[in-house]
């Protein structure tokens, strides 16, 4: 009888840890399907655009334009909604005078397929290629940010082709680092597919890093943007702010903005 009643949660635990593994993607990508605002909607001047990537998989992306721009952000989202919700973000970088690149990830918004790790990057590498061959932008006026998933994927841009600033908001060290702490009780770092090792990419990147983490993220925990700023050697900034994961850029925009304003004068189009 006692084998019996070890051997029902034994089975219980396998079986979750089997579902973990298995819809694995649904929990790292939540895609939004709908595009309810535009840059239009909030008086920016942009270019509605789609982009193919290497495999030929379409991205659909705007090109927003500032009156007059001093560099170009390549911006990376998160895992959830489209790049509609990243709009009034957009809005603060154009207010920098910054041209702002924003994308969403294939199976995101008007994107066609379904994301993966490998798709992401990929889609993030044509953003790339648009802003410096199509549209001829230097890659030490482009400025990388990537926030929450974004980042690793911004931190990957930065490692391949070293544009003038990298930013990282909000971002974890692994994709393992960050479900073992959601999933305390499994070996998730064993059974996890997805990689996204931003802190082994950020070890190797060239540009100047600008690390920016809320105290009070719920998320992402603060210490996760410490690591990812100790771990690099060159020049670096941290900027601590305060609020929610997904609010804190809203409740401190002077903060925020006044630290980029700062950090994007002092670095772009200048050397490590």
């Amino acid at each position: 009888m006692l084998w019996l009643l070890l051997a029902v949660p034994f089975a219980a635990y396998i079986l979750v840890g089997i579902l973990l593994y298995i819809f694995q993607p649904y929990f790292i990508f939540c895609p939004g399907k709908t595009i309810f605002l535009t840059p239009g909607d909030c008086g920016m001047e942009y270019e509605n655009l789609m982009i193919r990537d290497d495999c030929g998989r379409k991205i659909h992306a705007w090109f927003i334009k500032a009156s007059r721009p001093r560099a170009t952000v390549l911006f990376c989202h998160g895992n959830a909604g489209t790049i509609s919700h990243r709009v009034e973000t957009a809005k603060m970088y154009v207010s920098l005078g910054l041209d702002t690149l924003l994308f969403d990830y294939s199976g995101y918004g008007l994107s066609p397929g379904k994301p993966s790790e490998e798709a992401i990057y990929a889609n993030a590498e044509a953003a790339w290629l648009y802003l410096t061959g199509d549209r001829g932008i230097s890659p030490e006026s482009i400025i990388a940010i990537g926030r929450s998933l974004g980042g690793p994927v911004a931190a990957k841009l930065a490692k391949k082709h070293s544009p003038g600033i990298c930013i990282l908001e909000s971002t974890f060290t692994s994709a393992g680092d960050i479900a073992a702490l959601k999933f305390p009780f499994f070996p998730v770092k064993f059974l996890i597919r997805a990689k996204f090792p931003t802190q082994d990419y950020v070890r190797e990147i060239k540009c100047p890093l600008l690390v920016v983490h809320s105290r009070d993220d719920e998320i992402i925990p603060f210490r996760m943007g410490e690591r990812i700023f100790s771990g690099y050697d060159g020049t670096k900034e941290f900027l601590t702010l305060s609020g929610s994961h997904n609010e804190t850029y809203f409740e401190n925009p002077e903060q925020y903005l006044e630290a980029l304003d700062r950090f994007i004068s002092d670095n772009i189009l200048r050397p490590v």
